[in-house]
């Protein structure tokens, strides 16, 4: 029963929505819908991260991931899919 109501919401919301879910079949409904998928363990690590987190900021540490002077080449071909960042951009507001 609780599988069709996600289900639904996903189709209703589609782009808008962020599914977090462990069943296969929902998070490939809701990806064919557009809507970012996430596990459940993945999302219980995120949040208990932040939980945890004493400063308030992220759990990155933004100094050692600076940029660095190179000439290797970043095209289309290292980019991540539309849909993978995407959903990376709604995981990452978590």
């Amino acid at each position: 029963m609780a599988l069709h109501v996600i289900k639904r919401m996903a189709a209703k919301e589609g782009e808008r929505a962020l599914i977090v879910s462990s069943d296969r079949d929902i998070i490939s409904f809701a990806a064919s819908r557009g809507a970012a998928t996430i596990g459940a363990r993945e999302f219980e690590q995120k949040v208990s991260a932040a939980l945890h987190s004493q400063t308030g900021e992220s759990t990155k540490d933004h100094g050692d991931y600076g940029w660095r002077p190179t000439t290797r080449k970043k095209g289309p071909s290292r980019r991540l899919p539309k849909r993978r960042r995407r959903n990376n951009r709604k995981i990452v507001k978590l």
